[in-house]
């Protein structure tokens, strides 16, 4: 979670650079945060599904290490003269290989799979894989080529026949065969999870307009560098770390309810009061609280959501019930980024 937000701040911080030394046009510069949503939002129930089986230790520090080593690979082939907005990538991936570090030696080791079946179903697989592919690229494309477009009439067709077959199949195996299917949707019935995953959907859709008009604000409108902008950003890290560990002590005390709503009044109110600030008044009189309030809310409602969603579900569901609470995420995050960057043309 730490690795994920500080990538969405380095790429929001390093938009406009990145245009003008690629020579990006306006609309083309969103592809920059939505190739990761995408990528990484079509492939979170089948790495989920793996995690279960196969230890969620294990696969947590194989994808940091892979991600650090994506990363590396750029330091590689880049001169050191032309690190510029580089940089930021070259931190994260420290912070990556910090953080696999950590993992291993503080994360406690995996229970024993507890289902009958460690097989994968790769159809299902491929369907919900393809289909949220062709959604996500839809939701970042279509706006900018038009919904009339050939291309993505034909990608919405395809992303509907592959969703819509894939619970069918799933359904299938789940209810009529003795096989273990790649997402039990019986998951989505229970409890208000599905409420859930739309809360979480919602309240990140809002956390990516506050910080992308901030970073448009602080670079383009107020002309400040790179550098100072992420020090404006650098306490929603700070907070971010403090309001995790709070929603652990809250949730023992308080209903989950209570602290969504408390996690959405939250963003609500960041969002107002970026829409109404002052550019007369202090960093500290607005800007500064509304960044604030905005990780308060959307860490309270991201913590809770996960808890919710393992208290829900069997302990070797675990990973899928966290792959399908972060597929909600990172659709919101793909529809509100290409929201945002339309209006910023």
């Amino acid at each position: 979670m730490v690795v994920n937000t500080a990538g969405n701040m380095a790429n929001n911080v390093a938009l406009p650079t990145i245009g003008k030394e690629l020579n990006f046009r306006e609309n083309q510069l969103q592809w920059v945060t939505s190739s990761y949503s995408i990528a990484n939002g079509s492939s979170l129930l089948l790495f989920s599904r793996i995690a279960d089986l196969h230890g969620r230790k294990r696969v947590f520090l194989v994808m940091m290490l892979c991600g650090l080593g994506s990363v590396l690979g750029g330091l590689m082939t880049t001169y050191v003269d032309t690190i510029s907005w580089r940089a930021a990538y070259y931190i994260l991936a420290g912070l990556a290989l910090l953080i696999a570090i950590a993992g291993y030696f503080l994360i406690g080791p995996d229970p024993p799979y507890e289902g009958t079946d460690r097989s994968i179903d790769w159809l299902g697989a491929f369907k919900v894989t393809a289909g949220l592919t062709s959604l996500l690229f839809v939701l970042a494309q279509a706006e900018d080529a038009g919904w009339s477009s050939p291309y993505v009439i034909t990608l919405c067709v395809v992303a509907v026949i592959l969703l819509v077959t894939f619970v069918v199949w799933e359904w299938n195996i789940e209810n009529r065969t003795s096989r273990a299917p790649l997402m039990r949707l019986s998951i989505l019935t229970t409890g208000r999870y599905p409420v859930v995953i739309s809360i979480v959907f919602c309240v990140f859709c809002n956390f990516i307009v506050v910080t992308f008009w901030s970073t448009i604000y602080y670079q383009q409108l107020r002309n400040l560098p790179p550098i100072q902008v992420t020090l404006r950003f650098l306490p929603t890290a700070v907070m971010g770390l403090f309001i995790t560990v709070v929603a652990g002590i809250l949730l023992p005390r308080l209903s989950a309810q209570y602290i969504l709503m408390l996690g959405c009044a939250g963003v609500a109110l960041a969002t107002l009061l970026f829409a109404i600030s002052d550019p007369n008044l202090s960093y500290f009189a607005e800007e500064f609280v509304a960044f604030c309030l905005s990780v308060v809310g959307v860490d309270l409602t991201f913590a809770t959501a996960a808890l919710y969603g393992s208290s829900v579900t069997r302990p070797h569901e675990q990973a899928m019930s966290g792959g399908m609470l972060n597929t909600g995420q990172q659709i919101g995050i793909t529809q509100s980024q290409r929201r945002e960057s339309l209006d910023a043309v």
